[in-house]
Formats: structure tokens, C-alpha cells, sequence
């Protein structure tokens, strides 16, 4: 759906992008960004969906041998999970990684038209359970040359199996990811970037540890806390588990308190993002027999992140994308020259070519306008909240 910004009104934006060189291209962008590939993945499915049709997006790693590291996906649900937590080896049984990495993700578009596919118990456990029939995937060289990707896409029954073209951009999209957590990054020389608030979430802990009112959000922000840190599928747990140390151990500390209404406060920093917990334990609550602990988590995230998955299908070229989203880190003009391999008079060339074809007044402006209450609205990711 393409939409205006109320203070850019004269701007069309199109963030299922006009091409494909122009989806590819942001892909290549946002692999770049200097944060590892965990961190950058709920950022990044979101883009392969616009030209790529599926209910979710997935993205499993493993090391240099294919040993399975961790697998994030943008859904799940406790049916799902408890099947993978306890059959992984069946699942690479069914689709071998070895076989994935080699074929290209082809023998699985193949196993999942079988007619006997339905049958299996992977199948109605992982696949029907979240209303999904077909799977495509695509292996990923990622950079540090430590790990392997594979990226995943999930499709209803009736929309289709995925077909020849589709592979194809699959295949494109993981080409356009290989710089994912490079070693040798220059954006990583910028000052640290600010953070901004741009999701929240709610979560109802008992007693005994288990977990309720979890949304999907709230499981990618907990996947963001632990998975990024390569806790496998710990984040898809349905009890406090999921959490971090710091979290789970203040939880207990509450329940273990005689006072009534208790409250504690946390905050987790991570490169990526900002993590705000508020934790109240309620004597009574209508959703359980005992007291409880309810858990309110605020997300802020690093700017430069927010701006380049917000900039999906604007009007501009791959070099002004990387000066506006580099820019977002409030650097000097020599330090983003820098970065970018450009000189200073270069930069400013560029960077005046690009805000006066926008009719704007500053790039500033533009990263205004990006990180605004308008923009959250349509944001890929995140989508209607603001600070």
C-alpha cells in the first residue's frame, strides 16, 4: 500500500518497491547495517515478504559443519514449539541441511509437494498448527565465514506451492545478504546510535513460571533479548525460561515477597536496543488461581536500524539510502565521509542532490520524518507505535 508522510506530503512511497533491483538493493543495505545477523533478522523478513508472498518468514544458522546454532521465526505458537523442541533431529531428517545447502533449498520444495507430506506428524504439528502448507529456503554464505544461514518462507495452502521465480528471488534476496555480520564493517566506526522506542509489550507470569498474554511481538522482543545471543529456540518458550537472567531471578525474587503490590524496575542494554522492564506483582488477578507477576516491556531501538528498515520503497538510490541511514548516528561530516569512502566535498554533493530533488530541507529533516508518529504507522516491522 503506498502512503504520504503528512510533513513530506509530495512523496510517494512504495515499500513493496517498484523492482526488484530496487527490494534487492534495500536487502544489501540493511545486511550492512553494523549489528549481528540475530539482531538485524526482524528488520529484514519483513522486506523479503514484499517480494516474496508468505504468511512468515524464517531464518535458521548453523556453524561451518551445519550443526544447528539458532532459528528465529516471525510466528510460532506452543504447539509448534514444544514439536520442535523435542524432534529437531526428525525435522533435519525431513529436510537434511546438508542437502538444503547443497540443492539450494530445491529438495524442499520438493518434499513439501509430495502427497505424503500431509501425513507426517512435523507437518500437523508445525506446519498446519500456524495455518501454513508450503515451504521455500534459501541458503545464505554469511560473512564471517563462522556461520551459515538459511532463510525461510512460509505460505498457506491456498495460495500455491512456491514456484520456479519465486525460488529465484528467494535465492536473489540471500545473494543480496552476504555481508551479513562482516568483520571489517566501517559503519562500525560512527558514534553509537541513539535509541528510540518503537515497540511494547505485555506478559503475565505465575507462580510455577509459566508464561500467558505473550503476543507474537512480545515474543520477538524476548527473541531479541536471548536469541540474538544465540539461545537457539529458548525465546519461543511458554514460561519465564524465556527470559533473561536478570528478569526470570527478579521475577522469583517477587513472588518470594510477603508485601502485597511490588514493583521493580530493569533495564537491559544490548548494541541494537534498549530493553525497559517494569514488574508489578498483583496479589489477585482474574487470569489465575494466585498472584501473579505482570511484566511490561518497552523496546527502544537503535535509530539507525529504525530508519533504514522505515526507508523500504522511498524514492531513493542505494548511495543516498546509506548516507541517510550513516547519518542517523549523528556523525561529523568527516566521519561519514569516512565511512562511506567518500571525501567531504563528495558527500556534500551528494547530499545536496538528494535534498533538493526530495524538496526537503536537510537530510536531518528527512531522518525527522523517519523516526516521525506518521512514519511508525506504516512501519514494517513495528507498526503504529511511537515513542
Amino acid at each position: 500500500m503506498k502512503f504520504c508522510l503528512q510533513n513530506i506530503p509530495h512523496l510517494e512511497i512504495d515499500p513493496a518497491f517498484s523492482s526488484e533491483r530496487e527490494w534487492l538493493d534495500h536487502l544489501r543495505m540493511l545486511a550492512e547495517l553494523p549489528y549481528p545477523s540475530l539482531a538485524l533478522m526482524p528488520s529484514i523478513l519483513p522486506i523479503v515478504r514484499q517480494r516474496v508472498p508468505c504468511k512468515f518468514g524464517g531464518f535458521g544458522w548453523t556453524d561451518a559443519q551445519l550443526q544447528p546454532l539458532a532459528f528465529m521465526s516471525e510466528q510460532t505458537n506452543l504447539r509448534a514449539y514444544r514439536w520442535w523442541a523435542s524432534n529437531l533431529e526428525v525435522a533435519f531428517r525431513i529436510f537434511p541441511l546438508r542437502e538444503q545447502w547443497e540443492d539450494r533449498g530445491e529438495g524442499v520444495r520438493e518434499r513439501c509437494a509430495r502427497p505424503d507430506f500431509e501425513a507426517l506428524d512435523f507437518y500437523e504439528e508445525v506446519f498446519a498448527s500456524q495455518g501454513v502448507r508450503w515451504l521455500a529456503v534459501a541458503p545464505v554464505a554469511i560473512a564471517d565465514g563462522e556461520r551459515r544461514g538459511f532463510l525461510s518462507a512460509y505460505r498457506q495452502k491456498a495460495a500455491g506451492p512456491f514456484a520456479d521465480e519465486e525460488q529465484t528471488s528467494l535465492q536473489h534476496a540471500v545473494d543480496a545478504l552476504a555481508m551479513l555480520d562482516s568483520k571489517n564493517n566501517p559503519l562500525s566506526a560512527l558514534p553509537t546510535s541513539d535509541m528510540k522506542a518503537v515497540a511494547e509489550t505485555n506478559l503475565l507470569i505465575q507462580a510455577d513460571g509459566s508464561m500467558s498474554a505473550r503476543s507474537q511481538e512480545g515474543a520477538r522482543l524476548i527473541y531479541l533479548l536471548g536469541g540474538a545471543n544465540m539461545h537457539s529456540l529458548e525465546w519461543a518458550r511458554p514460561d519465564w525460561l524465556a527470559l533473561p537472567d536478570t528478569v526470570r531471578e527478579a521475577t522469583q525474587r517477587l513472588f518470594e515477597h510477603d508485601a502485597g503490590e511490588i514493583r521493580q524496575r530493569l533495564r537491559i542494554d544490548q548494541p541494537w536496543g534498549r530493553f525497559d522492564f517494569f514488574l508489578e506483582k498483583l496479589p489477585h488477578h482474574s487470569d489465575a488461581a494466585g498472584a501473579v507477576v505482570a511484566v511490561s516491556l518497552r523496546y527502544f531501538e537503535a535509530v539507525d536500524i529504525t530508519v533504514a528498515r522505515r526507508l523500504a520503497g522511498w524514492p531513493l538510490s542505494p548511495r543516498e539510502k546509506r548516507i541517510v541511514v550513516a547519518g542517523a548516528r549523528n556523525p561529523n561530516l568527516a566521519q561519514l565521509a569516512q565511512a562511506l569512502g567518500i571525501t567531504i566535498n563528495t558527500l556534500k554533493s551528494y547530499n545536496k542532490e538528494m535534498v533538493d530533488r526530495l524538496g526537503i530541507g536537510s537530510r536531518q529533516e528527512l531522518i525527522e520524518a523517519l523516526l516521525s508518529d506518521d512514519a511508525a504507522q506504516y512501519d514494517l516491522c513495528y507498526p503504529g507505535h511511537s515513542a
